[in-house]
């Protein structure tokens, strides 16, 4: 016969084998996702931000070419009426208003690589 102790064993046992399989997953036939998408891989402009309670200010640089968006943070409409005044190691210059309601700011120091 069973003692007391065999049935708490046989107990404890059948509670971990079931605890075990109600916490185990697997998927049946035709639920197999596939292997997970590859990484996208590529480089990143180099940017720059600033933000005010009025205003957010984003620059990314490209092949020595800034182009910054200046938005209002309200609605995130573009600040087309801006002038942008900038001086990049030493070099002072306006940033030009394009028709997408961006500014370019082309300079050849931003081609040379660094901080500026």
């Amino acid at each position: 016969m069973f003692s007391l102790q065999s049935a708490r064993f046989a107990g404890a046992l059948i509670a971990t084998v079931w605890v075990l399989q109600s916490t185990t997953v697997r998927a049946g036939p035709g639920h197999d996702h596939g292997a997970d998408p590859a990484a996208i891989a590529g480089t990143a402009s180099p940017r720059a931000v600033a933000v005010s309670e009025n205003y957010e200010f984003v620059g990314t640089l490209k092949s020595g070419q800034l182009t910054i968006y200046l938005d209002r943070m309200r609605d995130t409409s573009p600040v087309a009426d801006a002038r942008i005044e900038l001086t990049v190691v030493g070099e002072m210059g306006v940033a030009q208003p394009q028709p997408d309601g961006t500014f370019v700011f082309d300079s050849p120091i931003l081609v040379k690589p660094g901080e500026h």
